[in-house]
């Protein structure tokens, strides 16, 4: 009976699983709800990443701090 019960819902987790076909189907049909981005993709090939700013709270915390001045210079 346990086996009986396992493949039953084997094979209904297989039949309500998503097919790549409806996936995107739906993904095409939301997407068009979306609106037109305002820059182009390229614009954000370039960026810059300013320094950290350490709360009171990692900097007084030793461990907090030597992790984030390890993630820092990356």
């Amino acid at each position: 009976m346990e086996k009986l019960s396992i493949l039953i819902l084997l094979i209904f987790i297989a039949a309500c699983s998503p097919k790549p076909a409806k996936l995107n189907a739906v993904a095409v049909q939301e997407s068009s709800h979306l609106a037109k981005p305002t820059k182009p993709f390229s614009a954000f090939s370039t960026y810059e990443l300013r320094p950290f700013v350490l709360s009171s709270e990692v900097r007084d915390s030793g461990k907090k701090r030597k992790h984030a001045v390890k993630l820092e210079k990356r």
